[in-house]
């Protein structure tokens, strides 16, 4: 009833808005602020009456949502209710036709089982037992394997180093018997070196000294010449 008395209230708000603002629009037209007060006056009162109408609705798809969800578990507990009726009729069926045969098969399935179950117990027992024995042998292997891995190991390394110790030592003992060898050998051409720069200053004095000479000699006779003249 509240709600149905609001929605009319919203309409009539509305359509006054409406009429009021067809009023202004026809008589004070050129007055644009009464203009625009119409206008919002009837935007609001659509807003007004576009929500309740949303409201509305949503409260109707909510209560439909509510009924069909009650619908839905009434008709699945109907269900339940029949399938255990349904169940219990056909236990009782299967108990009536085997009741006088039952106590006979029950005896002898259950032996059966029983010797089943204990040959089954008998064989994972032995599956366990050889599954240990593997386990025992395999980790023995391995270890027995890994060490004599590490032994050899060991031993290529001391080989490798006393082979490379071995060489470091011959590459010094021939390098100690060549020094004295390259120690001559650098003495001997140092000395050569020597020998030979003295020998080329010695002959280059000489040249300049030739050269000087012959200098003198004619200016001596460029100067008696001279001499000469004069008298």
């Amino acid at each position: 009833m509240k709600s149905k008395k609001s929605k009319v209230i919203y309409i009539i708000f509305f359509v006054a808005a409406a009429f009021f603002a067809a009023f202004i629009l026809i008589e004070f037209h050129k007055d644009y602020l009464a203009v625009a007060l119409a206008a919002v006056l009837m935007l609001i009162a659509a807003y007004f009456l576009v929500d309740k109408i949303e409201h509305d609705i949503y409260q109707k798809y909510q209560l439909d949502q509510y009924d069909f969800d009650d619908k839905f578990e009434q008709a699945m507990f109907e269900m339940k209710r029949n399938y255990t009726k349904i169940e219990r009729l056909e236990r009782a069926i299967y108990k009536a036709a085997g009741e006088e045969s039952e106590e006979e098969v029950q005896s002898v399935s259950m032996l059966d089982i029983l010797a089943r179950l204990e040959s089954f117990e008998k064989n994972i027992q032995k599956e366990q037992e050889e599954n240990t024995k593997l386990l025992r042998h395999g980790i023995k292997a391995l270890v027995q394997y890994s060490r004599e891995n590490a032994r050899q190991v060991a031993l290529n390394t001391n080989e490798n180093t006393q082979s490379t110790l071995k060489e470091i030592n011959n590459v010094v003992s021939m390098l100690e018997g060549a020094l004295p060898n390259l120690l001559k050998n650098l003495q001997l051409g140092l000395e050569e070196q020597i020998v030979t720069l003295n020998n080329e200053y010695h002959n280059e004095i000489k040249d300049m000294t030739n050269k000087l000479d012959q200098i003198n000699n004619l200016l001596q006779g460029i100067v008696e010449s001279d001499k000469k003249r004069i008298e």
